[in-house]
């Protein structure tokens, strides 16, 4: 129900204001983007119905909705690392364009994050009277922090117990994000790419950013299915095969087995079968169709903005809007329809902030990668 309503919602929207996708694009990874940024947001609206009334943030106890949202960022990572690792080694013969590159992630990730941030501090004061609850250093300390994209601590802001949650806690991600940015120069010297030490920069900034941040190898082996998906897709025969109904049928079950099969994502083989789907769809297989169609391509548009704010609008309408008493007496069912009545919400502010807030900004890469 709820992804029939966001559909609905993306349709509606793509026709009063359709955005023309680049053409260098591969379409189908357009299309699953939404799907996986919705996957989370239905994880996060599950692991709420525990902490709404108990007090919990925590795994679900379903293996489904547990693995959904897990899976959705794992295949993030391999999507990143397909594209970018992709970038460094797609031709032997050209050199890297570091500043643009670092530009158009800084322009591709920054301003959205920002207008989150911003959100967040508004509802941690509104959620106190718009009070000023701490001292002015001390909030403009956490609010510092906060624009470390998780790098640095998460603190609390102006009193607000457990801030973080606020965005439902996914700021984690963008930090391993910006660490297989900030590596990619390495590969470019594994693969005999790295034409200026300039760019070397970026490994010593993440050298001093793992001084404060400690990150999961496991948590990040996502990045190798990326990694291998490259790789898997340079043979010509394996390609073909990925393309065909079969290749599709296989993705799905591959899916289907890493979402139902595990109790966690995060183990070999769950990892494996997640790989084979990413390959697959990454090779241009549509799943039927679905992947490639204009409804998903522009439900994907505005992944990136709907990962970020869809907590604020669950924190927003169980905390603010419904109250804690209220929210905590809510029967399974009546969650459910809360989650519903939000599902338009989080589709309409996502699509604001892709085209208010990340296409203008992202317009901009251009002309600020020109050598000055």
């Amino acid at each position: 129900m709820a992804l029939a309503l966001a559909l609905c919602g993306a349709f509606l929207l793509d026709r009063w204001w359709p955005q023309r996708q680049p053409a260098e694009h591969v379409r189908t990874l357009d299309g699953l983007r939404g799907y996986l940024a919705f996957a989370v947001f239905v994880h996060h609206s599950v692991v709420w119905q525990a902490y709404r009334s108990g007090g919990a943030w925590e795994v679900t106890p379903s293996t489904f909705y547990n693995n959904l949202g897990h899976a959705a960022v794992a295949l993030f990572f391999m999507l990143t690392a397909f594209l970018f690792y992709g970038r460094v080694i797609k031709e032997k013969d050209v050199c890297v364009d570091w500043r643009q590159l670092y530009i158009s992630r800084v322009m591709r990730l920054v301003p959205a994050y920002w207008l989150a941030l911003s959100l967040m501090v508004l509802i941690a004061f509104s959620a106190n009277g718009f009070v000023l609850r701490v001292p002015l250093p001390e909030l403009l300390q956490s609010v510092g922090q906060w624009l470390g994209m998780s790098f640095l601590d998460e603190p609390d802001i102006n009193g607000l117990p457990r801030t973080k949650l606020v965005l439902a806690g996914v700021t984690w991600s963008l930090a391993y994000e910006w660490a297989f940015y900030l590596s990619l120069p390495l590969i470019a010297v594994a693969t005999g790419k790295l034409r200026t030490r300039k760019a070397l920069f970026a490994p010593l900034l993440l050298l001093l950013l793992f001084l404060s941040w400690r990150p999961s190898l496991v948590v990040a082996a996502p990045f190798l299915g990326g990694i291998i998906a490259v790789h898997a897709l340079s043979n010509d025969s394996l390609r073909g095969l990925a393309t065909t109904r079969a290749g599709a049928i296989l993705a799905v079950a591959c899916l289907l087995g890493a979402l139902f099969a595990f109790k966690s994502i995060y183990s070999l083989l769950p990892q494996v079968l997640l790989t084979a789907f990413f390959v697959v769809v990454a090779s241009g297989n549509s799943l039927f169709g679905v992947l490639a169609t204009r409804l998903s391509v522009a439900f994907g548009a505005p992944a990136y903005s709907m990962y970020l704010l869809h907590g604020l609008v669950l924190f927003a309408t169980f905390r603010l809007i419904l109250g804690p008493a209220a929210a905590a007496a809510l029967s399974p069912f009546e969650h459910w329809i809360a989650v519903w009545s939000m599902t338009p919400v989080v589709v309409v502010l996502s699509w604001l902030s892709n085209r208010l807030v990340e296409r203008p900004c992202m317009r901009w890469t251009a002309a600020l990668s020109r050598p000055a």
